[in-house]
């Protein structure tokens, strides 16, 4: 988009806003507790403008405004009935001044440091005129307009002014009238159908092919409406209506210019103010505007949601929102907003971005309802929605400014297992527009966060029990052992071991089994008898393996069986010549005794027939031997 444009296309869009000549009653009885010199009672308002005005007074309102039409003046009622919460959070504001003797301005003699609304004076909360139902404020900028002019005129006299009005402050506020001589009148809530708010969608003719119903084309918002509704931005009043004419609420114009801006809410958000609905539309963008600074409400507990928004609020929401440095020439581009005036930076704002050009060519109307039209065509301009306000070209694009966001919370990080305060961290990412007003551009910094977070860890056990351990005997071939399991349990944030042991069967040792003729050593391999000590089995006849002593070991002589030659192996036995075991019966011939075999000299080892190599003084003795005891055999069982 060029930097600028030809003067025709900006001129088409510095257009004034009317003058609102009509009044937005909702007849809608609302109770409330005002105060009467500190004691609270009960009464009734209703709604002008968004303002809450008592019931009574209302009536007598409403006849002063028309008569004041009917002679070309608008009046403009900028605060009506206050609760306790408005009325204090006015009082402290304006408290912040100096003593008397301090450089002075033209209020009282004391200066306003740093006092909210030019440093204006707020009754004692439970004593103000406005608490009690019978004060409102009426847009004079200062005793200068005409509305200031035409109140003024009617006088002073007896009872008061004619409609029942009467500036009774000292020093004099221009602004502020107390009804002071209550009279009959007839409000716009009196009579058949008084009850039905003002403000109801209805059809115009020639808008029966528009996007709304009730704005024709060429009608004053029509085209931004559109755009509005094009960009996701409001969905109208209605199905297939604008309302353009209604006032725009407070929470309506937060609601709009947060999502104008793009900026993410949180759908689930709390309301954090007293007097916002649980569940409403708007509480998630009033929460993020009051995070974002760009409202802390009407009080310190109330944001005043259904309040007709004025021009001069508005202007602040919006420049807040659009996060652009503010502008404060040393004069003043309109007569009804003064230097001094809280909302001044922001309204010249909106004038130097060409988002207004005020409701006539010399004012800006700041107390004046802002309604649903002007709330469109505000935010069309200041997004440039249409893409033809040069005024804007800083940073239009993807809406950055006021976009700052903090991302999510790392998890909590603890310096041991049971830490009870740990830290996290979080980026954040702030949008803004830098440079002059009418040149900036967008520009992001971003900047890391830490945070101290807890856990509760006093008597927690941390991940439950571990494993048990290897069932450890109490001593060799024990039957019985012991496992262990341990744990740790916090404590004040100090760490504890727990253990817990329990006895337990162990695997059987290979060493401790029972079986037929255990080796000594485990490595012996299963088979035939096991040799021990390099001794030959007793297999040497062909007959059955004989089996050891009954005491497992192999130290001890093999004891002779029928049928078996009478020679055994010889386990270190003594006596030369034999093997140290007694002869077997003979089979063959009763009552002859075997022939002993000679056996090795005492202290040896003979294995017999066995193959095994003999262990004899000369080798030829051993074979001679084999050889007989074969023949013997034979001869036996032949």
């Amino acid at each position: 988009m060029p930097l600028l444009r030809s003067l025709a296309a900006m001129l088409t869009l510095l257009v004034t806003f009317p003058v609102n000549a009509q009044l937005n009653v909702d007849c809608t009885p609302i109770a409330e507790t005002g105060y009467d010199a500190g004691t609270p009672f009960s009464l009734t308002v209703i709604t002008i403008n968004g303002k809450k005005v008592e019931e009574d007074l209302a009536r007598a309102y409403f006849a002063m405004y028309n008569a004041a039409q009917a002679e070309g003046v608008n009046l403009v009622l900028s605060s009506g009935f206050r609760t306790h919460a408005q009325q204090t959070y006015l009082y402290d504001c304006y408290q912040d001044w100096v003593s008397a003797g301090s450089p002075t301005n033209a209020s009282g003699g004391k200066l306003c440091v740093n006092g909210c609304g030019s440093c204006n004076i707020a009754a004692t909360p439970g004593y103000s005129k406005h608490q009690k139902g019978d004060a409102v404020d009426i847009s004079t900028n200062g005793g200068t307009n005409a509305a200031y002019s035409w109140l003024k005129g009617w006088g002073y006299t007896g009872s008061g002014h004619a409609f029942g009005f009467a500036d009774t402050f000292n020093p004099p506020e221009p602004w502020h009238w107390v009804y002071v001589n209550p009279g009959t009148w007839v409000g716009p809530c009196d009579g058949p159908g008084a009850s039905e708010p003002a403000c109801t969608p209805s059809p115009v003719a020639g808008a029966e092919s528009s996007v709304f119903k009730d704005l024709p084309p060429g009608a004053f918002g029509q085209k931004e409406a559109e755009l509005c509704y094009a960009a996701g931005i409001t969905n109208g009043c209605a199905v297939d209506y604008f309302c353009p004419n209604c006032s725009t609420t407070r929470a309506m114009a937060v609601t709009l210019l947060i999502r104008a801006a793009g900026i993410p809410v949180d759908a689930n958000a709390s309301p954090s103010f007293t007097d916002l609905t649980p569940g409403a539309y708007y509480v998630p963008y009033v929460e993020k505007a009051k995070e974002l600074g760009i409202t802390q409400g009407c009080s310190a507990t109330e944001f005043c949601p259904n309040d007709a928004v004025t021009r001069k609020e508005f202007a602040k929401f919006l420049i807040e929102t659009l996060g652009v440095p503010t502008v404060s020439p040393a004069s003043p581009s309109f007569t009804d907003v003064s230097q001094g005036d809280w909302g001044y930076p922001y309204v010249e704002t909106l004038k130097a971005l060409c988002i207004t050009t005020g409701c006539s060519a010399t004012t800006y109307c700041p107390d004046e309802p802002v309604t649903r039209a002007m709330a469109a065509i505000f935010i069309s301009r200041a997004w440039d929605l249409a893409d033809t306000n040069d005024c804007i070209s800083y940073c239009d694009s993807d809406a950055c400014a006021g976009a700052s966001f903090c991302e999510n919370w790392s998890e909590c990080t603890f310096a041991s297992t049971c830490a009870e305060i740990g830290t996290r961290a979080r980026t954040c990412h702030a949008f803004s527009c830098v440079g002059a007003v009418t040149d900036a551009t967008c520009a992001e910094t971003t900047s890391d966060e830490s945070d101290s977070c807890s856990r509760d860890t006093d008597g927690t056990v941390v991940d439950g029990w571990g494993p048990w351990s290897d069932c450890a005997p109490t001593a060799q071939c024990a039957t019985t052992g012991t496992r262990s399991r341990t744990r740790v349990i916090c404590s004040d944030g100090s760490e504890a071991e727990d253990t817990q042991t329990q006895s337990c069967t162990p695997a059987d040792d290979p060493d401790c089994a029972p079986g037929p003729d255990a080796a000594p050593d485990a490595g012996a391999a299963p088979g035939p008898e096991p040799t021990p000590d390099g001794v030959v089995s007793d297999s040497s006849d062909g007959g059955a393996s004989v089996p050891d002593a009954t005491d497992g070991s192999d130290s001890a002589a093999d004891t002779a069986q029928p049928g078996d030659s009478g020679s055994g192996p010889v386990d270190g036995g003594s006596g030369a010549g034999t093997d140290g075991a007694p002869a077997s019966p003979d089979d063959d011939a009763p009552g002859v005794a075997d022939t002993t075999v000679p056996g090795a000299p005492g202290g040896g080892t003979s294995s017999g027939c066995s193959g095994a190599p003999l262990q004899a003084p000369a080798p030829w003795l051993g074979m001679v031997l084999c050889l007989w005891v074969a023949a013997r055999v034979r001869r036996r069982h032949t």
